[in-house]
């Protein structure tokens, strides 16, 4: 074999698979939590060996002694009297990388794993592969200083990891540098700006190629979801971004925003992927307990558990909801740090839950399909509802007799989790047969797609009652159709994969005598902020008696109760209109009904606490309104994270004008956005979804 001559120094990688635990350091100052691997008591290692680690992930490591075991690896080098002696390092788990410098490296015993070494010296770079029990030279011939890189890239864990209690926890990975993070919403993540690198980072895309792995708390097994960072919307007065994702992950529920302020003394928890006191491989998520100290504008100070490398962006939580996420700690308690007490710095999120739901919500959208003479139909979109509410043509029909609008019931929803929402239109051909169609990308110009179909005779359209939500919690909306039997028996039918080849179950049976169909007024949404949408229904009981009713787990097994009821005589059934939304921003869905009270006087009563003990209070009222004008739809349209109502309103002569509800919670605002003019929009001839 022949050596490398006058070799002066080596860097050696080996990259490996990791494990984390949190930990805490010794720094009077706060220093950053970012990850950034260099090796811990990389002096003592140099002082004591002569050996010069550099960075690494904590699963390849220096072993001072080369008889401690037997599955060890070798770099072999010349010493300064040019005789040759060997290195050795250990590795832990399946995958491992380590950075250092040895003087004249001329080969590498693999032991019992594979390598790939690359080497590159004066200009040149070689890769060379170590197979099990092997040895390789380098070839790097008589060059004077060499750089290695070894890598041990074995496989992980074929076993799917269990997500944990914290699924929304997400480890940040970017260039060297490795961080945590919470899931907010199904496409974005919070975490620390300076995970991104250092500076000043502005909004667009990260710096260098940025990836996470989202519900994985074991990233040495299967499982979770991995996706790629493609846009960062950071704060300018603390160290916080919001990371935006290649595409949405489904299957997690984000995490609730805090809505109180931070005080002194709250406890809290942060979940990172920090080093720990003993070790360094950053590869579980750690729950730490916390208290809250000294609370500042942008900041927080906490005390408790250490927090440590890695936990840069690991979210804080008070009872369940992110208040903020960790940036900077004394690094006391770390491993490789001197002792002392644990201090950390954070970044509050707990005032800033308006900004965060305006980055990451896309605006609803207000479409309505409009029939023209001849039985041919549009969809018309309306893209700013509080704003300038211009309409534009998304999709027609085409010639005469090619839709019947007045065949047609339609819902919005995400039905294919991308964050914008789509339309489903049941369409009735008669004869009991019915056809659903899907028209994904409103946005632009759409196309409807058939995605169900009864046989005939099995579907009566008429009978049927849809609305949409998400009421498993998979970020994909369903529809649940009330379906009148006759006799007093309704069925609730749940449709689900509606973005592509839909089925349809009955997951609810009232029984006969029980409920009658032309008694029910549902509207949907999240009542309870269980990342589930609940159905809410006002039911008829005459002589002015009216109830509402829940429907929960609609999804699996159905359970009803019945929270709210008026005594005879205080509430028409007839004269209520009521659509839903999350109208206050608190994370639970409230309903808006808007009560006729005749001779043109109109009131919207808001319902708060619709998932528990809901209580009607009045918000609006007017002269000069006549509900049976009126086509509502209920949305974000502003995306301030505070639901909106739209309102097409036949104004007579064929002029139809839209007007938008705002502040829907409090003090009401009502503006007419969008005017056809007369004679050009017949509001008879609209339905309108959002």
């Amino acid at each position: 074999m022949r050596l490398a001559q006058a070799l002066a120094a080596v860097v050696v990688l080996v990259t490996a698979s990791v494990t984390s635990t949190p930990g805490m350091a010794a720094a009077a100052e706060p220093s950053s939590l970012v990850e950034d691997f260099a090796y811990p008591g990389a002096a003592q290692i140099l002082a004591e060996h002569g050996v010069k680690v550099v960075t690494g992930d904590g699963r390849i490591r220096f072993a001072p002694d080369c008889a401690a075991s037997a599955d060890l690896f070798e770099v072999w080098h010349l010493t300064e009297a040019g005789v040759g002696r060997k290195t050795c390092f250990s590795l832990s788990g399946p995958r491992g990388f380590l950075t250092l410098e040895i003087p004249r490296a001329y080969l590498v015993w693999g032991g019992a794993h594979r390598i790939v070494v690359t080497s590159t010296a004066e200009g040149r770079t070689t890769t060379t592969t170590v197979a099990p029990g092997a040895a390789e030279p380098l070839g790097t011939g008589g060059a004077v200083n060499t750089v290695l890189e070894l890598r041990a890239n074995g496989e992980p864990g074929t076993a799917p990891g269990e997500p944990g209690p914290f699924p929304f926890a997400v480890r940040v990975e970017t260039a060297g540098r490795a961080c945590a993070g919470a899931l907010v919403a199904r496409e974005w993540v919070a975490t620390a700006t300076s995970c991104f690198g250092g500076g000043t980072i502005g909004e667009g895309p990260p710096p260098r190629p940025s990836t996470v792995v989202v519900g994985r708390s074991d990233l040495d097994r299967l499982g979770g979801h991995e996706r790629a960072v493609v846009k960062l919307v950071p704060r300018s007065d603390r160290d916080l971004t919001l990371a935006k994702l290649d595409r949405p992950v489904t299957e997690v529920v984000p995490v609730p925003l805090a809505r109180l302020p931070l005080t002194t003394g709250q406890p809290i928890r942060g979940l990172g992927y920090g080093r720990s006191a003993s070790d360094w491989t950053g590869r579980r998520l750690v729950d730490r307990a916390l208290g809250v100290g000294a609370v500042a504008a942008t900041t927080v100070n906490l005390n408790g558990d250490p927090l440590c490398k890695g936990d840069a962006g690991a979210p804080l939580l008070r009872a369940g909801e992110l208040v903020g996420v960790a940036v900077a700690s004394s690094q006391a308690g770390c491993v490789g740090e001197a002792g002392g007490e644990p201090a950390a710095v954070a970044a509050r999120i707990d005032d800033l839950a308006g900004w965060v739901v305006r980055t990451v919500t896309t605006p609803s959208r207000l479409g309505a399909f409009y029939n023209y003479i001849g039985s041919s139909t549009g969809l018309w979109m309306f893209d700013d509802v509080t704003g300038t509410g211009g309409s534009r043509l998304a999709w027609s029909s085409g010639g005469a007799n090619s839709w019947d609008w007045t065949r047609t019931k339609a819902v919005s929803g995400d039905f294919d989790a991308d964050g914008r929402n789509e339309i489903v239109a049941f369409y009735d051909y008669g004869g009991g047969r019915t056809t659903v169609f899907f028209f994904d990308g409103v946005e632009g110009v759409t196309t409807p797609v058939k995605v169900w179909e009864s046989p005939a005779g099995t579907w009566e359209w008429p009978r049927m009652n849809p609305v949409s939500g998400d009421f498993d919690g998979d970020g994909r909306d369903e529809i649940a159709v009330f379906y009148d039997y006759g006799s007093g028996n309704t069925a609730v039918w749940l449709f689900v994969g509606l973005d592509r080849t839909a089925s349809a179950r009955m997951v609810w049976n009232s029984g006969l005598g029980t409920w009658e169909w032309n008694r029910i007024k549902p509207v949907a949404s999240d009542f309870d902020g269980d990342g589930r949408d609940e159905i809410a229904a006002f039911y008829d009981y005459s002589s002015g008696s009216t109830g509402l009713w829940i429907f929960d787990e609609v999804a699996n097994a159905v359970t009803t109760r019945n929270p709210w009821r008026t005594a005879s005589g205080m509430w028409e059934w007839g004269r209520t209109y009521p659509v839903a939304a999350d109208f206050d921003g608190d994370g639970r869905a409230e309903i808006a009904a808007f009560y006729d009270y005749g001779n043109t006087s109109l009131a919207v009563w808001l319902f708060d606490d619709v998932g528990g003990t809901p209580a009607a209070r009045m918000t609006w009222s007017a002269n000069g309104w006549e509900a049976g004008r009126m086509k509502l739809a209920a949305g974000d349209f502003d995306a301030d994270g505070r639901g909106d109502i739209a309102v097409l309103y036949n104004e007579g002569s064929s002029r139809t004008t839209l007007r938008a509800f705002t502040n829907v919670d409090g003090a009401v605002s009502v503006r007419t956005t969008w005017d056809s003019g007369i004679g050009t929009w017949e509001w008879a001839r609209t339905l309108a979804t959002a």
